[in-house]
């Protein structure tokens, strides 16, 4: 898959999840208007402002998982912190500040979850391709 492919997926992916809770979060709150248009695009830019700056810090050579996670859910609290703050989406008290980590984890788990499943559906189909070809006695 392309760099911009995979980056905008990971972006369609987080911005879906943090959606499904926000919705989630304001029907179980008792906000019945729903989710305000201009905030939605302030999602989507900031899952998009993610993207772009983990595209950046992927280019740091790290070779264990725990040590790769730990940097992408760091640059996705910078982006959310920052612009959570000044566009008014939460207050800074600690209770809220631990609830979005919270929804941050969340929606990483999910990103992650959602992109292992599906390269272990392409696996499967390279998989069953070469099988096919080597019984048809194709080379590479």
């Amino acid at each position: 898959m392309s760099t911009f492919k995979q980056y905008f997926t990971y972006d369609c992916i987080s911005y879906t999840i943090l959606m499904m809770i926000e919705c989630t979060l304001a029907s179980v709150q008792g906000h019945r208007e729903g989710i305000d248009a201009n905030v939605a695009i302030q999602m989507f830019l900031m899952t998009s402002l993610i993207s772009v700056v983990m595209f950046l810090t992927d280019k740091i050579q790290v070779a264990s998982f725990p040590l790769r996670a730990l940097i992408d859910v760091a640059d996705i609290a910078l982006v959310v912190y920052p612009l959570g703050l000044w566009w008014g989406f939460f207050e800074a008290d600690a209770f809220t500040l631990v609830g979005i980590f919270l929804v941050i984890l969340t929606v990483y788990a999910g990103v992650v979850g959602v992109s292992l499943i599906r390269a272990k559906s392409d696996e499967g189909k390279i998989n069953r391709e070469l099988r096919a070809r080597r019984e048809r006695g194709e080379k590479r």
